[in-house]
This record gives structure tokens, C-alpha cells and sequence, in this order.
């Protein structure tokens, strides 16, 4: 019992910072008390990022405020925006991104047969990082990998245009399917029958 009732007050504080997420006026009228899961945000965020902090003083066992400058702090933010808000896969992608491009140019003197400076390429990671995000902000700006709920509804909308392409007139037929019949768009019967 105590399982279930964990499980449903988590799925609740998830759908209610989604809320404040996309609309706070509208979350706080509709009962959601923001204040409240905005301070819970803060709180595990912070706690987290302790956690993590500890973690990574006790595996470089030497902290000093020259380590977590501005630049490191652009390069997390970047990742996140690059990769996608709201999808743990697009924010893996982005850092895997940010950290790999520039070592795979270090070092290397060809690439596809065509001759480079590979160290002067890396030293303009800046440059291109800062030219992909306001390429990325204009052209896709849910990042790589969207949130899960923008992907749903993609992944619906090409299933609908799908269904619309197989259902259309191939030639001839009477009516205006072409001799097509309509299928329901979710699963089940049609009129009591089998499909």
C-alpha cells in the first residue's frame, strides 16, 4: 500500500513541475501549489549537485574556485540545449558532443584524405559551439533529441500521415477512398468483428 501511495505522490510532483514548466499562471490555477514543488526543485537540485560536488572533490582530491569557472558552466549549459531539454538521452548526446568533437580533432593532420591542422580546429571549439546553438536556436530549438512528450506527439502525427498515404486513392474504386475501406485509428474491432 505505502508503495502505491509513494508511486502515485511521485507521479504527481512529476506532472505538476511539468506544469510550471510550460505555463506557471496557468499551473497555479488549475490548484497546483508552485511555490511548494519550485522550492522541492531547488532543494533536490541543490542536493544533488552537494552530492555530486563531494563525489568529485573525494575523486580529484583537490578543490579550488579556478576549476568551475564561467566557461565549464556555458559548456553544461550548452550540452543541455544542444542535446534537448526535458530528455536524459538528448542531454548524454549533447555532452558526448561537447567533450568528444574537440578531442577527435586534436592530433590529427588528415581527416577523409583532406589535409587539416587538427589542433588549430579544437582551439576553435568556442566558435563553433557558439555558431551550432544560434543554429540550433533558429532551426530546431527543442534541441536534438526533443522531451518525450514532443517525440509522442511527432511520432503520432507521422503515424497519422502514414495511415493518410496508405489509405489514399490508388486508381479507379468508387467513392472517394478508392475502393479503400476506413480503418479505426486505435486497436480493436470494427462494427464487433475481427480486423
Amino acid at each position: 500500500m505505502l508503495l502505491v501511495v509513494g508511486n502515485l505522490e511521485r507521479s504527481r510532483v512529476g506532472r505538476a513541475w511539468v506544469a510550471i514548466r510550460e505555463d506557471e499562471d496557468a499551473a497555479e490555477i488549475m490548484g497546483v501549489p508552485t511555490f511548494k514543488f519550485k522550492l522541492w526543485a531547488f532543494v533536490i537540485g541543490a542536493g544533488i549537485g552537494g552530492l555530486s560536488g563531494a563525489l568529485y572533490a573525494g575523486q580529484v582530491q583537490f578543490v579550488s574556485p579556478e576549476g568551475f569557472n564561467v566557461v565549464n558552466s556555458m559548456f553544461f549549459l550548452c550540452a543541455v540545449v544542444l542535446g534537448g531539454q526535458g530528455n536524459k538521452l538528448g542531454v548524454i548526446l549533447g555532452a558526448f558532443i561537447i567533450v568528444y568533437l574537440p578531442n577527435f580533432f586534436l592530433g590529427r593532420t588528415d581527416l577523409f584524405g583532406i589535409s587539416i591542422d587538427g589542433d588549430t580546429i579544437a582551439s576553435y571549439k568556442y566558435l563553433f559551439f557558439g555558431l551550432a546553438l544560434i543554429i540550433l536556436m533558429i532551426f530546431r530549438p527543442q534541441g536534438l533529441l526533443p522531451a518525450r512528450q514532443k517525440l509522442l506527439a511527432y511520432s503520432r502525427q507521422l503515424y497519422q500521415a502514414a495511415r493518410r498515404v496508405a489509405l489514399a486513392p490508388v486508381g479507379g474504386g468508387d467513392g472517394p477512398t478508392g475502393g479503400a475501406k476506413p480503418v479505426p485509428d486505435g486497436p480493436g474491432t470494427i462494427d464487433g468483428g475481427e480486423r
